[in-house]
């Protein structure tokens, strides 16, 4: 039991508390600001449209729309997207490092991984469909 009229169980619980408080705001302090991957990126066979609350991604005569995706720690970043040509489900995930993206777009069928891509892609780049032949983009 705490005796508020001892000076030192007083200045003892003023410790911890003061430490509580400066450690959760030293905690606040190093933590990055929630972001999520935004822009026009481009690269081989593949472009994608990054802006808020939404992700459109062109590549193989195909288009895919989903949610933002948010970057975590160290820019890794993981999302979802569905494919607007045959409905199939795609998972995204990568890593985005200054202007440049690692990208695995991983199709998945019954929460089964059916295939995946992996692209890199650089950020205000056009995407560079001279490899597909007959899509038109």
């Amino acid at each position: 039991m705490l005796n508020c009229r001892t000076p030192n169980a007083l200045a003892g619980l003023t410790a911890r508390w003061v430490h509580a408080v400066l450690s959760l705001a030293l905690t606040a302090c190093f933590l990055e600001p929630d972001s999520h991957v935004t822009g026009r990126w481009g690269g081989r066979n593949i472009g994608l449209e990054a802006r808020s609350g939404s992700v459109t991604l062109d590549f193989y005569c195909t288009r895919a729309v989903g949610s933002e995706l948010p970057i975590h720690s160290s820019g890794y970043f993981d999302g979802a997207a569905q494919d607007t040509r045959y409905g199939s489900t795609l998972r995204l995930s990568g890593r985005v490092a200054d202007d440049r993206m690692n990208l695995v777009v991983a199709w998945v069928w019954a929460d089964t991984i059916v295939s995946s891509e992996s692209y890199t892609l650089r950020h205000g780049a056009p995407p560079d469909f001279t490899d597909l032949g007959g899509c038109v983009k």
